[in-house]
């Protein structure tokens, strides 16, 4: 019993850093405007990609050249990125008259339609231990 004990302790610590050691690194590939803010939603459900809440989310001044964003704890799985960069800081994605975006985003896989947000199984990627980079063309 003793020695079961012993080798569960020794063994929690290899745990948790097995659990700490995965991270995204989200790159956007546009310089952003100076002062911005990039505003970041990863979701795994289809509710979080229609309705974007209930995900992880990450807000950061954006920085010049390329804007590196890295979410820790993270779990594995399967996972989709909205991001865009919040040019005048006013917390939203403006738009013009018509609904179409004037401040710059993008979506992982680089998944695009004519009309509208992706469907989420064309931005879902694969997140696995260790450091995982998404690069992100914004539009």
């Amino acid at each position: 019993m003793l020695r079961s004990l012993i080798i569960l302790l020794l063994a929690f610590p290899f745990r948790l850093a097995a659990q700490g050691s995965l991270s995204l690194v989200v790159e956007l590939l546009k310089p952003p405007t100076p002062g911005a803010t990039v505003n970041v939603l990863i979701c795994s459900t289809a509710h979080c990609w229609a309705e974007s809440t209930g995900g992880v989310t990450h807000r950061e001044p954006a920085t010049y050249p390329t804007t590196r964003l890295t979410i820790a704890d993270l779990p594995p799985g399967q996972w989709a990125i909205k991001v865009f960069v919040d040019d005048n800081t006013n917390g939203k994605l403006d738009t013009n008259i018509l609904g179409i975006p004037t401040e710059p985003y993008g979506f992982s896989n680089n998944a695009m339609r004519p009309m509208g947000p992706p469907y989420l199984a064309d931005a879902t990627f694969t997140v696995r231990e260790g450091v995982n980079v998404h690069r992100i063309k914004m539009r």
